[in-house]
């Protein structure tokens, strides 16, 4: 275990425990301490300073630890009351050494990848050729990236997030169904993030993937909703637009056969638009006409308003015949 997989054990237990702001600042804050000691395991460390330096409250304090210690980051006890600081522990969290302590594990590999490598001389020179240290960094980025297949993703959701230890485990419908939701969504763009940088680390992708979804949900953390975007309304189109259409339609099958217009195919509000815009305009004895006409469609009995409407309809019907006789095509 070195230094760059405490940081990628944390982010692990960070799927399963959904870390706060406070909570992050104070791991990385102790492991920051725990170097600055040599990788000294456990090491003393003062509540009280720490508290002022990050301008916290106690409660506050006191919850970002112990939810790192109940999540096996760390473990710490208190002094004996004579001015002795509480002993902080970092805990390596590795299949096998769950909880073992650092000092053995950690001072010797943390120290060869952080500090400066002494060169080789007829001291320091081991028997055995030092092997390279996997040190769990991304991909370099001269190599070729590799999208996972489908199948990849979905165990890797069902080993993470979907696994019965986690506290807020999914079920493995849900995992498949976000997996192949993912793989489709990144698929679609080409493997790259929203800005477009090239994605090199298929599970860390999933991860966020993952944090993503649990955000709102189980997150204590406060996130500023996102802004609104109150969209103008669409103009509707102005009625008249509407009437025009269905004049025109109307006019040219009458145009075609003046069987297929009647009455019941005129609204009122027809010959209101045309006569707006003065496409109508019969004399005093064509209306006279107009009302015999509607007089006699409606046998004579009908109130004033009904004889209205039907003297407006014929007045439409007149008015396509107008335009049929001089040849005309347009309103």
């Amino acid at each position: 275990m070195n230094y760059i997989e405490l940081i990628n054990q944390f982010w692990q237990k960070d799927i399963e425990f959904n870390f706060v702001d406070k909570e992050i600042a104070l791991y990385f804050y102790l492991l920051k301490v725990s170097n600055s000691t040599g990788w000294k395991n456990p090491f003393g460390l003062s509540n009280s300073m720490t508290i002022a330096k990050f301008n916290w409250g106690k409660t506050s304090f006191n919850n970002a630890k112990n939810r790192l210690k109940k999540a096996g980051l760390i473990d710490f006890k208190g002094g004996d009351g004579r001015g002795n600081v509480y002993q902080y522990e970092i805990k390596v969290l590795v299949k096998g050494t769950r909880g073992a302590p650092l000092y053995d594990t950690l001072s010797d590999t943390l120290s060869d990848t952080l500090y400066d490598q002494k060169p080789a001389t007829s001291i320091n020179i081991k028997d055995k050729p030092k092997q390279k240290k996997d040190i769990g960094l991304a991909p370099p980025r001269n190599k070729i990236f590799k999208a996972p297949e489908l199948k990849e993703v979905r165990e890797y959701f069902l080993s993470t997030i979907g696994n019965s230890k986690n506290q807020n485990a999914w079920p493995s419908d849900k995992c498949h169904n976000e997996a192949l939701r993912l793989v489709d969504h990144y698929t679609a763009n080409g493997w790259v993030q929203s800005r477009g940088k090239k994605i090199i680390d298929w599970k860390a992708a999933c991860r966020n993937w993952i944090r993503n979804e649990l955000t709102g949900t189980f997150s204590n953390t406060k996130i500023a909703p996102p802004q609104k975007v109150i969209e103008k309304p669409k103009a509707e189109q102005p009625a008249v637009n509407r009437i025009q259409v269905d004049i025109n339609y109307l006019r040219d099958r009458f145009i075609e056969n003046e069987e297929n217009v009647t009455t019941i195919s005129i609204y009122p509000e027809y010959y209101n638009f045309l006569k707006q815009e003065g496409l109508i305009n019969f004399n005093t004895e064509h209306q006279e006409q107009i009302k015999k006409m509607a007089t006699a469609k409606l046998n004579g009995s009908a109130t004033e308003k009904e004889l209205i409407s039907m003297m407006k309809k014929i007045a439409v019907i007149e008015y396509f015949k107008k335009l049929k006789q001089n040849g005309t095509t347009k309103s």
